[in-house]
């Protein structure tokens, strides 16, 4: 729980590894070295999907879902 928490906040764009780091309680090297995952969009991604979304960002736990092409 703890990786996909710093991970998801870690991605936002207007927090960045500083605030995700002070906010989890470890260093941004801790952060590279032990949290930070790859996720199932980063994957999708990769292999040139285009992912859908959600109408509400604000509810963290939500998988988007990728496009079926």
């Amino acid at each position: 729980m703890r990786a996909s928490r710093s991970t998801e906040i870690y991605k936002m764009k207007a927090f960045g590894p500083k605030a995700e780091s002070i906010w989890i309680g470890h260093s941004v090297k801790v952060a590279f070295e032990s949290y930070l995952m790859v996720t199932d969009d980063d994957y999708a991604v990769a292999a040139g999907k285009k992912i859908i979304k959600p109408v509400d960002n604000a509810e963290f736990g939500h998988t988007p879902e990728v496009a079926s092409e």
